[in-house]
């Protein structure tokens, strides 16, 4: 998982920094899942309304235009000590499970990781922090990530 981690955050580093600048507002989350069925492999992204409270973790996932409810995801999360395996970074452990809407499919047990950047604003600046927070989770084909960008993040275009 961390390995998948550490991938997911390297893809979003390349792919995402101009998309979260120019289309999510600073607490919005997005999301990306894929998943290997009958036809292969599919891929699908869209925006997320999140709530973490209370150990608990909510989300409902809606396709890119925002109106198509894809997704419920609920369950618990269980959070680590900021610095405990990264630098600034507090971990977490997420065990949920995902409704597919208009599928067909019963509901999926999913595990995975939560992290969260606690950086000053100077180091997000100095050493190019593209999330605040960042949920990777996982079962047998499917995995399912979502991050929200970090706030201000300042723009590369002059």
């Amino acid at each position: 998982m961390r390995s998948l981690f550490l991938l997911l955050v390297a893809f979003l580093s390349v792919v995402s920094p101009t998309l979260a600048q120019e289309q999510a507002p600073a607490d919005q989350w997005e999301w990306i899942m894929t998943e290997y069925n009958s036809s292969g492999w599919s891929a699908y992204k869209g925006v997320a309304a999140v709530e973490i409270a209370g150990g608990r973790f909510k989300a409902s996932l809606r396709y890119e235009d925002g109106i198509y409810l894809l997704l419920d995801v609920s369950g618990s999360i269980e959070f680590g000590a900021v610095g405990q395996e990264y630098p600034g970074i507090q971990p977490g452990k997420v065990t949920a499970t995902v409704t597919r809407y208009a599928s067909g499919l019963t509901p999926s047990e999913f595990v995975g990781t939560y992290r969260k950047a606690i950086y000053p604003e100077r180091a997000r600046r100095s050493f190019g922090i593209l999330f605040d927070e960042m949920i990777v989770l996982g079962d047998t084909v499917s995995t399912l990530s979502f991050y929200r960008a970090t706030k201000d993040m300042p723009s590369s275009s002059p």
